[in-house]
């Protein structure tokens, strides 16, 4: 027998009102609050099922995992789970408590959405795999055809601004998109208003193969110029392969502090580096002083410098770790992340 339930809440919390439902297709990363109804059914038990049969093509754990049967995925078929209907957890109905909770709310709180016309600006984002192709499943993945990296800031947001982010899964197995700081409502899938399990707060959102998604968000709680979000795809394969990026959060942003002629760019190598590490400008600079810091904040390393140059080496002893490497020069500060591994 196939018992209704109710979805109370998604990712950010309660919805407006309970949603009954027999099956909520969730990804990795996707939360959800639901009431069951148990009244007279004390000593029975009930099973909380997997029903993988019903996946279309082009999700994990599907029985055809791309969303052609031709792609294939190394190791993939020996799996009996994929494909397959299975319990997941089984729920021994006792006695009631002495104060039952007997009755499903008719509402819950009241969800204000954002509204499209107040976005400032729409962003565009594509879910690419590494190389096209029948075999693509067994590769890695990318958002916008640009692997993650650790000293690249994607994106810059200004404070308090609403922005809609449109993402297009231009490969062949769905994902699940994630994004830190912000909760976000979702717009429409393909066009279409989402189904009202996906009209509250969420900060996860399933992509299905060649689907596109908008989400809209305001960016009004936290700005930091240094220490950046992430954004990624909730598989784990698929972000430690590098199917992620980041954004900053910075307050008063004009365009004139992104598109400067003579910006100041420089990078940091060997990254991971071991006991010295080379810094080169993209041109001459008046160089003031170079630190290191650690995790915790502390200043493990600080060096002043009085003369014009393109390419500077320190020397320091230091131990394994993560590290931010603060440059001071022609009067502006900059920060670049490092991996130091002895």
């Amino acid at each position: 027998m196939i018992r209704s339930f109710y979805q109370i809440a998604s990712d950010g919390g309660l919805l407006e009102k309970p949603i009954e439902l027999t099956r909520l297709l969730l990804s990795p990363g996707e939360r959800a609050e639901v009431l069951l109804d148990l009244s007279e059914m004390a000593g029975d038990s009930i099973k909380l099922m997997s029903f993988a049969s019903e996946l279309p093509n082009g999700i994990y754990g599907a029985a055809i995992p791309g969303m052609m049967a031709q792609m294939s995925m190394t190791g993939y078929n020996p799996n009996p789970l994929n494909g397959a209907n299975f319990s997941m957890l089984t729920l021994n109905v006792i006695a009631p408590t002495s104060n039952p909770v007997t009755v499903i709310p008719s509402s819950l709180v009241t969800v204000k959405r954002l509204n499209a016309s107040d976005a400032n600006l729409i962003r565009n984002l594509t879910l690419n795999p590494a190389s096209m192709g029948m075999n693509q499943l067994n590769g890695d993945f990318t958002i916008s055809n640009t692997p993650f990296d650790m000293n690249t800031i994607n994106h810059t947001i200004r404070l308090n601004d609403t922005e809609i982010w449109s993402i297009r899964n231009m490969s062949g197995i769905a994902h699940p998109f994630h994004i830190h700081d912000v909760q976000f409502n979702i717009l429409d899938r393909n066009g279409v208003a989402p189904s009202a399990s996906e009209m509250g707060r969420k900060d996860v959102v399933f992509i299905k193969p060649q689907e596109t998604v908008r989400f809209i968000a305001k960016f009004d709680n936290f700005s930091d110029s240094i220490t950046p979000y992430m954004y990624h795809c909730h598989l784990l394969t698929h972000e430690d392969g590098g199917m992620m990026g980041q954004f900053v959060v910075v307050e008063n942003l004009e365009v004139a502090d992104i598109f400067k002629p003579n910006k100041i760019k420089f990078k940091v190598y060997p990254n991971p580096a071991s006991d010295y590490l080379n810094i080169n400008f993209n041109k001459i600079v008046n160089l003031e002083s170079i630190s290191i810091y650690d995790v915790r904040g502390a200043r493990v390393f600080f060096e002043e410098y009085f003369e014009p140059a393109r390419e500077y080496k320190l020397n320091y002893d230091l131990s394994s770790g993560y590290y931010r490497v603060h440059v001071n020069a022609d009067t502006e500060h900059f920060i670049k992340k490092l991996l130091i591994n002895n």
